[in-house]
């Protein structure tokens, strides 16, 4: 075991920082730390649909155009990506069971699963700043797009129109922030 005279000033600066980095932000386990560094990684990331294959599929990239990865692979049109505020899920639209629908996957593109379910097709998903919803527009409702709201595991889908009269005109964002405050 090495002794502090034996270890250089960068090295004892280095960990006394990460000490006082750890304690300051009042880390509570592992996972918090490894989610940061996650967040830190993602957010040098962008996902975007192209339809370089043929057909519109969703892709991500590093923010310098390298590490190209496609992360939808459907016959169908997959579009509109939307990463998670923790960069843990994408949310997207795909027509792939013959209706438009939101689905979320892992950030890598794996674990596909399909959170809506209407007959006048959904679209245009947006997250909520704390993750734990997503605001989407909606054509259920006599064909008429609708702003709607659902968990993030697609529960609980409500319409913001019948619920919030008084936000009527008010953009996807602006809708969000609120339903989190």
């Amino acid at each position: 075991m090495l002794k502090p005279n034996q270890l250089s000033h960068k090295t004892i600066l280095f960990i006394m920082t990460l000490v006082v980095i750890v304690v300051g932000i009042g880390f509570r386990s592992i996972e918090q730390i490894k989610t940061l560094w996650l967040n830190q990684f993602r957010s040098h990331y962008i996902v975007f649909t192209s339809t370089r294959d043929g057909n519109y599929e969703v892709y991500s990239m590093n923010s310098n155009g390298s590490e190209l990865s496609r992360l939808t692979n459907d016959p169908a049109d997959d579009y509109n990506p939307s990463i998670s505020p923790d960069g843990l899920k994408i949310a997207f639209t795909s027509h792939r069971d013959g209706n438009y629908e939101i689905y979320i996957m892992d950030f890598d593109g794996s674990n596909q699963t399909r959170i809506t379910n209407a007959v006048g097709g959904n679209s245009f998903a947006t997250w909520s700043p704390n993750g734990e919803q997503i605001v989407f527009t909606s054509w259920r409702d006599e064909g008429d797009a609708e702003i709607y709201l659902m968990n993030a595991d697609g529960t609980d889908q409500k319409n913001l129109r019948k619920c919030l009269k008084s936000y009527a005109g008010a953009n996807l964002r602006s809708i969000s922030l609120i339903i989190a405050t």
